[in-house]
């Protein structure tokens, strides 16, 4: 191949690539403004101003489309997290906390996130892709979920109670936070109201709880 042909080459899966991300970025903010579920192809077609068979060059349908956001929306998370998560030179406790921390400061930072994530998971509910939602929770790190990852490490390390069972703990970590935040999100404009205290003090004092019970 001459240089000629891979400039060109490059140049085109560039293009494709910045198409690809504004398509998702146009559906992003119309899945927030109208919902998932009401959003069409065509519809994402009309805001990104482009053919809908410029769009299933990309995505198969809608939904491959939520899932995308979704992606973006995790691996944002994963590359906010701070170096110590993985510094082996803390516990594995200690590296939760780092890790409950990041999740608490995402949720105030963006927002939007979390509501999307209540739209998200009826849209899972729907679908119950277990293989995808498992790729997307994957540390490359850890090679596994994150909590699942941390789990192991500190019943080696005794930073942790050692009779926990590491998936069972992750599946109860993630559970508990996504709908911590689930409940924050829906009832953001009268939770203090309602509860005369902060949502980001009862997210912290949650998390301090949470690590207390399964804590050597």
């Amino acid at each position: 191949m001459n240089e000629n042909s891979s400039k060109s080459e490059r140049g085109y899966h560039s293009h494709r690539e910045r198409q690809r991300a504004f398509i998702i970025t146009v559906a992003e903010q119309l899945f927030h403004r109208d919902g998932i579920q009401s959003v069409t192809i065509a519809d994402i077609a009309d805001a990104a101003t482009v053919t809908r068979a410029t769009i299933y060059r990309y995505f198969a349908n809608r939904l491959e489309i939520a899932w995308a956001v979704q992606r973006q929306y995790l691996d944002l998370f994963h590359a906010s997290l701070p170096i110590d998560v993985h510094n082996e030179l803390l516990s594995a406790v200690q590296r939760m906390h780092v890790v409950m921390t990041a999740h608490r400061d995402y949720f105030f930072l963006f927002p939007l996130r979390a509501q999307y994530f209540v739209q998200f998971d009826t849209v899972y509910a729907n679908t119950v892709d277990t293989e995808q939602i498992l790729e997307l929770n994957r540390s490359e790190y850890f090679g596994e979920d994150i909590w699942t990852g941390l789990v192991r490490l500190g019943i080696l390390d005794g930073s942790l109670i050692n009779n926990l069972e590491p998936t069972t703990i992750s599946a109860m970590l993630n559970t508990m936070i996504s709908g911590l935040e689930r409940k924050l999100t829906m009832s953001s404009e009268s939770f203090e109201g309602e509860y005369a205290c902060s949502a980001r003090i009862v997210y912290t004092n949650a998390c301090e709880v949470i690590m207390r019970g399964i804590t050597a």
